[in-house]
């Protein structure tokens, strides 16, 4: 479902006064950096590595996103959110459908991610995969070195 069509369906019998913008600006409000995860984004991107987002987004998530952090989409060499793939994380699907778009194997994937199942299941699909917990830095930068180190060099 389309952004605006959710916020006409289900928040403006809620909130009358409210546009689509309001809408969008509040859930920008709660959108906040992740510094760790953009210094492994960085040092991914800086090493040579293409770098993927994939988001259990709604359309409005998105466009929160892009009010808030208006270059943060264009930063990743491409990004995959659940309102436009037809399923969500952790189904095994989303992962397979990632890995098939950007046409790599799985096993020379590496996905970060905060939830466990997530993890789980993007291991079930065949990728490296990693907890992702902020303040863990170190562990994950240790975790990542040891994971790719055989792998398959960046393009």
């Amino acid at each position: 479902m389309r952004g605006i069509d959710y916020f006409t369906e289900k928040i403006r019998p809620l909130a009358p006064h409210w546009t689509y913008d309001d809408f969008v600006h509040a859930w920008a409000d709660v959108l906040t950096p992740n510094q760790e995860g953009q210094m492994l984004f960085r040092a991914a991107q800086g090493a040579g590595y293409p770098v993927f987002f994939l988001s259990n987004a709604a359309e409005y998530n998105v466009d929160a996103m892009n009010f808030k952090f208006p270059d943060f989409l264009s930063q990743p060499t491409d990004y995959f959110v659940s309102c436009r793939m037809g399923t969500v994380k952790p189904d095994v699907a989303i992962y397979e459908a990632v890995v098939r778009q950007i046409n790599v194997e799985a096993s020379n994937c590496l996905f970060l991610d905060d939830v466990q199942d997530n993890v789980v299941s993007a291991r079930k699909a065949g990728m490296m995969s990693l907890l992702f917990s902020p303040g863990e830095i170190a562990e994950v930068r240790w975790q990542i070195t040891r994971l790719t180190d055989n792998r398959v060099p960046p393009r």
